[in-house]
This record gives structure tokens, C-alpha cells and sequence, in this order.
């Protein structure tokens, strides 16, 4: 009989700070990929493009206020902090208003490009849940 070898702590901490660096980078990716491209031409990436660098950097700013996560310890605290912030995400998806109501058209824009940003961001954290929850 063959057993599965139960990983340690350690190991499950290793995987999700791999995650979390792989989440980090990839938002950090398609900032400099647009950045490059605003730099080329802005009036072309405004048109085509400024709605993804914002999303971009919506999720990269939200993922590195979640950095302090990657040195804790305790795999608990981790869920609960990641479990909380999925939670918020979903709260302010299904109860915020789903119309922006600002006499700003770029604020409204901006508005429901934040509420797509979030849905993306809520896949990634239930990645990096996944990586804990999986592995233990």
C-alpha cells in the first residue's frame, strides 16, 4: 500500500508564497506591458488599452497590501486573512450598487472597471486559499 506523505507546514507555506509571487507577477507583467505600449502611443492605448492597465493596477495595488501575509507562519491566520478578503470582495459584488452614480464619467468608468478587476482578484485569492486548503 502506497500512502500519500502528508506535507509540513513548511512546505505548504513555500507553495503559497510561490503562488502569491506568481499572482504578484503576473499583474506586475501587464502593468509594464502597458506602460510600454502608453509610453508608444498614448492616444492608442488610451482608446484600446487604458481599461486594462486600470484593472492591472487595481489588482496589483490589492495583492501587494497582502504581502505581510507571505511572512507569516501560521497557515489559520493565512486562511482567515484570505477568507475575509474574498469574503469583502464578494460582499461588495453581490451589495454594492451595481449603476455608478458619479456627474464624472471617467469616475463611473472606472467604477465598473474596479467591480471586473475584483472578479478577477476573487479567482486569484481563492488560488492562493487553494494552495493552503489543498496541500494540508
Amino acid at each position: 500500500m502506497s500512502e500519500t506523505k502528508k506535507m509540513t507546514k513548511q512546505e505548504i507555506l513555500e507553495i503559497f508564497k510561490g503562488e502569491y509571487k506568481s499572482v504578484r507577477r503576473k499583474y506586475e507583467r501587464k502593468v509594464e506591458k502597458y506602460a510600454t505600449e502608453m509610453n508608444e502611443d498614448y492616444e492608442y492605448f488610451f482608446r484600446w488599452h487604458s481599461d486594462e492597465m486600470y484593472k492591472a493596477q487595481v489588482n496589483l495595488m490589492a495583492v501587494r497590501e497582502l504581502r505581510p501575509m507571505t511572512s507569516l507562519d501560521d497557515l489559520d491566520k493565512i486562511k482567515t486573512c484570505l477568507g475575509n478578503h474574498i469574503g469583502n470582495i464578494e460582499h461588495t459584488l453581490i451589495e454594492g450598487s451595481q449603476t455608478p452614480s458619479s456627474t464624472n464619467m471617467m469616475m463611473n468608468a472606472a467604477e465598473v472597471l474596479k467591480r471586473v478587476a475584483m472578479q478577477e482578484l476573487r479567482g486569484d485569492l481563492q488560488r492562493l486559499l487553494w494552495a493552503i486548503t489543498c496541500n494540508e
